[in-house]
């Protein structure tokens, strides 16, 4: 009775202990993104208020006397409020006249990202790179970077960012589905939850993911580099849409109906479940001559 007893200890212990870990992990998965997203309204911030600064400058000629006076008055106005000190008004200043347009900026899977990784980026890193490289087009150049890709792993997938462990027979759908909406990144080598499996001979594989984009009609512009253990595919919206591979057009679902009819693309379907692409073959459409079945 007794070994009975503890042996139900030791399930219900166990159980319990599984329960912890799953809640657990829940919380500092909400946590990291939270995180983020604090992180980047806060860069967008600092961003908007070197816009404003530096317009008014413009328009009323004011000279650089007006941000000490600014900081000083925020503190009067606001003392509970931290980081906007004469220094740190002045490194927004720079920070907005350095990225007028910071589209012009990010790469591919930057822009991408929800919210997009160019704002997740630290305050304290853009500060470092503003100051440490003046060169903006060195800023452009290289590939991602891991610090980059962690984030992208953190945010979780959406419409435009995709994680596979391996290559998936669905490659040309989901290449064609993001090549007829806003374009995107597949990360190749990760799980659904983010943690990383790696891709085994990165050089064959990147081979077999541009064969597979330039079979498409038009053929679908990539970027293909690795990064730590991860392949990362990115994605460019097609110049050329609608886009279609062997099983017809696709398109990525999610918002953006109204966008869509006025730049003459595709309709975008509603959004259906996971935050995740979602294809459908209108197969009544045309098929290219060389993807037809002999």
């Amino acid at each position: 009775m007794a070994n009975n007893r503890r042996s139900g200890a030791v399930g219900v212990r166990a159980d319990f202990l599984s329960l912890l870990s799953d809640v657990k992990e829940r919380i500092q998965t909400v946590q990291t993104r939270a995180m983020l997203a604090v992180n980047s309204e806060l860069v967008r911030l600092y961003w908007d208020i070197g816009r404003i600064i530096d317009n008014r400058q413009r328009s009323e000629g004011w000279g650089a006397g007006v941000i000490p006076r600014l900081s000083k008055a925020l503190k009067n106005e606001l003392p509970e409020l931290k980081g906007f000190s004469e220094r740190n008004i002045k490194l927004m200043l720079a920070f907005h006249r350095e990225y007028p347009d910071p589209n012009a900026i990010v790469q591919p899977a930057v822009a991408q990202l929800p919210g997009g990784l160019f704002w997740a980026v630290p305050w304290a890193h853009h500060v470092i790179i503003i100051q440490k490289v003046k060169d903006l087009s060195s800023r452009r150049r290289g590939g991602m970077k891991p610090a980059e890709l962690r984030i992208l792993l953190q945010a979780g997938e959406s419409r435009t960012l995709e994680f596979k462990e391996s290559l998936p027979a669905s490659l040309a759908r989901d290449l064609v589905a993001m090549a007829n909406a806003k374009g995107g990144q597949i990360l190749l080598g990760v799980r659904d939850d983010g943690s990383v499996v790696g891709v085994r001979d990165a050089n064959a594989l990147r081979a077999r993911v541009q064969d597979i984009a330039r079979n498409c009609d038009p053929p679908v512009a990539v970027k293909v580099e690795p990064v730590g253990a991860v392949l990362v595919v990115q994605v460019r919206e097609s110049d050329a849409k609608p886009v279609q591979c062997s099983e017809g057009l696709l398109l990525a679902a999610g918002g953006g109906d109204a966008e869509a009819h006025a730049r003459g693309d595709p309709r975008l379907l509603p959004r259906r479940g996971r935050d995740t692409l979602r294809h459908l073959a209108l197969r009544a459409l045309p098929v290219p001559s060389r993807f037809r079945p002999r």
